[in-house]
């Protein structure tokens, strides 16, 4: 039996307007970059959000208006939305949503391997005096980022310098 590598949430969309600031106008850049009479414009990309996977969506629109893309097509759309998208996420250009309660504190260390685990340390109650820098949670987040872990570990709601104050989850 193999053991667990790593936890991966889909957190698409949740945490930074990804599908309308990342994948729409990448999308729009790659139909324009292969000459594809699409544009998506956000009410319409709303709509297609309904179609789980983005070459369903583009492949779905397609045959909407009465075209069929080869294979060869759906691969070149792709892998250049893969292009776009990165460069706007490295340029900035995907905002971070706001939370209700504001930003939370965290500490984060990223592995030099791409292949990395992924570890997220919690802190203990903050009712009771928990907080990030805890010296168990410390130790933890240092014992991942010694075994090469990438590792996060982040302060509740109210707790150091996170915005809002302790709810009990609510």
């Amino acid at each position: 039996m193999s053991s667990l590598q790593a936890v991966f949430w889909d957190v698409d969309g949740t945490l930074a307007d990804t599908e309308m600031d990342g994948h729409r106008p990448a999308f729009n850049a790659a139909f324009q970059d292969l000459k594809l009479p699409f544009t998506w414009d956000e009410p319409l990309y709303a709509e297609l959000l309904a179609i789980p996977g983005g070459l369903r969506r583009v492949q779905h629109y397609a045959m909407s208006l009465g075209l069929e893309l080869s294979a060869e097509q759906n691969d070149q759309i792709r892998d250049r939305k893969r292009v776009h998208y990165r460069q706007r996420a490295l340029a900035g250009a995907i905002r971070l949503r706001p939370g209700p309660a504001g930003r939370l504190e965290a500490k984060y260390y990223k592995s030099k391997k791409n292949t990395s685990p992924i570890a997220l340390v919690l802190q203990p109650h903050p009712q009771y005096g928990g907080t990030m820098n805890n010296k168990v949670v410390v130790d933890t987040f240092n014992a991942f980022m010694d075994n090469d872990f990438s590792v996060c570990r982040v302060n509740f709601r109210g707790v150091g310098k996170s915005d809002g104050e302790f709810d009990n989850g609510q």
